[in-house]
Parts: structure tokens; sequence; C-alpha cells
């Protein structure tokens, strides 16, 4: 009668098991009694709990339709830039970054109640966001060239905003080169920067250098300007060419950049550089942190009017050859040489030599 009980226990043992399924919640306490809850939540949801001052998805939702009222130039709180960061990671965690109610570029508002063009910004926000370690990358560089640039730009008429077209030219990179031999900030080919006055040849390439090449950009957007009237038609043209932008708009029977069907780079142009508009100026809503600059070397500007050893020159200012072409990127590190060059014994491996023509001075950054 023995295996009969042995039977009976487990039975009993059995109907216990399945009495609790595997999985399933327990009301307030677990069978151990250490008071432990099961987490039936889903994975967006135990994301959120998981970070403390993290937003729920339903806030995440609740803070993307709020309209986009910062104004440029505005620098939030700490406390506010915390809790803008919270809600951008909530938004994050939902795979939909933060899209605005309005938004403009130079002034011209971007019809976001038009689907297909709400559609292209989103596409090009996730792009940008997604693309995190380029993306920081660029937001540091920002807080290097946003003054300078941004200062040329305004002296010449030229809106503020079109420092964002300079980031989706070139990430802000002054040796950025395109396939197509595109240079520097503003990505321009050979013959048009000289068209517009700056020097390119084996010793210097201005394409590189900061303050000539937004000067030479400013000249040349002003005469888009002129001819289409429209920032926006400006900045299509900057990328596509302005015979190309014309003719699409006479064959297509329209006047806005947002109405015309385009190459694909022309056609996204715009959104890449409304998309990174908005990462740049508001940071935090789309999870970045991007601290200020801890360290800025002091340098300061000299002339050069004769040709220069360019090595005994950053010796001179208790600096390196590398210290002096970080500082002065216009100044080309190599080109093909000849011997008929002047300095071609001196310049055969690199330009150590620096040759001025007659009558030119350059202006040179060195250390304090």
């Amino acid at each position: 009668m023995h295996y009969l009980r042995y039977i009976y226990l487990l039975l009993v043992l059995h109907s216990a098991a399945c009495a609790v399924k595997p999985g399933a919640a327990q009301s307030g306490t677990n069978q151990g009694g250490t008071g432990k809850v099961e987490n039936n939540q889903t994975p967006v949801e135990q994301a959120n709990s998981a970070q403390p001052g993290v937003a729920s998805s339903d806030t995440a939702h609740s803070a993307a339709t709020q309209p986009d009222s910062t104004p440029p130039g505005y620098t939030p709180s700490p406390t506010a830039q915390s809790e803008m960061a919270d809600r951008g990671q909530a938004q994050l965690l939902t795979g939909v970054p933060f899209m605005p109610d309005e938004l403009t570029f130079a002034g011209e508002a971007v019809p976001l109640t038009d689907p297909i063009v709400r559609d292209r910004l989103e596409r090009e926000l996730i792009k940008n966001v997604y693309r995190h370690s380029g993306t920081l990358s660029v937001m540091k560089r920002v807080q290097r060239y946003r003054e300078p640039i941004t200062t040329i730009l305004t002296k010449n008429q030229i809106p503020a905003d079109f420092l964002y077209l300079a980031v989706a030219e070139s990430d802000l990179s002054p040796i950025a080169e395109s396939a197509k031999a595109a240079v520097g900030f503003w990505q321009f080919l050979e013959p048009v920067a000289k068209e517009y006055g700056l020097e390119v040849n084996k010793y210097v390439d201005e394409r590189r250098h900061l303050e000539r090449s937004t000067e030479a950009a400013s000249r040349y957007l002003s005469r888009l300007y002129r001819t289409f009237g429209s920032w926006t038609l400006s900045a299509a043209a900057y990328n596509g060419g302005p015979t190309a932008v014309n003719n699409n708009l006479r064959g297509q029977q329209v006047t806005s950049y947002y109405d015309l069907y385009l190459t694909p780079e022309t056609y996204d142009y715009l959104f890449r550089i409304l998309a990174l508009k908005l990462l740049i100026e508001n940071p935090e809503r789309y999870g970045f942190s991007v601290p200020a600059p801890e360290y800025t070397a002091p340098t300061q500007e000299i002339e050069v009017r004769q040709d220069v050893n360019l090595v005994d020159l950053a010796k001179q200012y208790n600096m390196t050859y590398n210290q002096l072409k970080y500082f002065n990127p216009w100044l080309l590190y190599r080109s093909g040489w000849s011997p008929s060059d002047k300095y071609y014994d001196k310049n055969r491996a690199l330009n150590v030599m620096l040759e001025v023509p007659a009558g030119k001075v350059y202006r040179i950054q060195v250390l304090k």
C-alpha cells in the first residue's frame, strides 16, 4: 500500500504545479514571499521604467505633438536640458524622432501639413539621429565654427540658417572632398572656386579656408537669390545647379522647391539641411549630450608677405608643423612637384616652403 501513498503524493504535487502557470504574474508577492512582482511589460515599457526620469511612451507621444517653438539661439537651463533629454530618449525608444509642427528655413515656412513633406523630413531625421557618432562629431565641430560662419553670412545678408547647408555639404570638415573633386567647407569645384576669388594651387587651397570660402559662398548664394527670389530654391540650386532647378520649375509648372520632383540627391537635400538644423539647435531633444569644449587653444593672426619655410615659421611661434597645419588646413600638405618648381628640392616630400606671389599677403593662424 506504500506505493499508493507515493502515487497520491505525486498527484498532489502535479495539481499544485498546474495551479501556477509559468510566466504568470502573481498578486502582490511571489511564492517565496520576497515581494518581487513578475514583469509583464513590453520591451519599450521596460526600457522606460529602467531609466529614472525617462518619460513613458505616452508622455513621449504627447511631447512629439507639441509645436517646436524654441527660438533660435535659445539656451535652456540645465533643468530644462535634463527634462528635454529625458523626453528625447523616451521618444527614441519608440523608434521615431521628435517631429515639430512648425519649422522654417531662412525665414521661409516649411509646409509640414503636407504629408509628403513631413515624410521626407522624418526620413532625414531618422538617418541623422541614428548616424550617432557622425552626427555627434558634427555637433562638436559646430561649436568651433558656428560663430565665424554666421558672422560672415550675416554681414553679407545671407540668413544664418545657411550654416546648416555647409554642415550638409561637408560635415564642417575643411579637408572634405567629394568623388567629383568638390573640396572644403562649402564643397566648391575648382573652376567655381576660382570664379569667386579663391586661390587654388600647389601651395594653398582656399576652399579649405574658413573665412575665405564662406565669403565666396556668400557671394554665390546672393547671386542665386537674385535669380530665384527664394532662399529655399537657392539652397536647392546650390546643390543641383541653377539651370537644372530652373528647367524643372518650368517643366513641372510649379514655383516651390517642396513641389518639385528632382534627382534623388537634390530632392532630399533641403530636408537633410532641415534635419541637421533641428538636431543641432535641440540636441537634448534627440538624445544627444554635447558639452561645451573644455579647452580652446588661443591663436593670433600673422601676415606673411614673402616666401617662408613653414617648419621654421612654426618653431618661431613655439609650434610644430602639425599644429600649424591644424590651424591652417588651407596650406596644402603635398602636391605634384616638378624639377622646374622654385623649391623643388625642399618640397619634394611635402610643402615645407610656402611661395608667396609678389604683392600677395597670406594671413596665417599661429599660437599666441
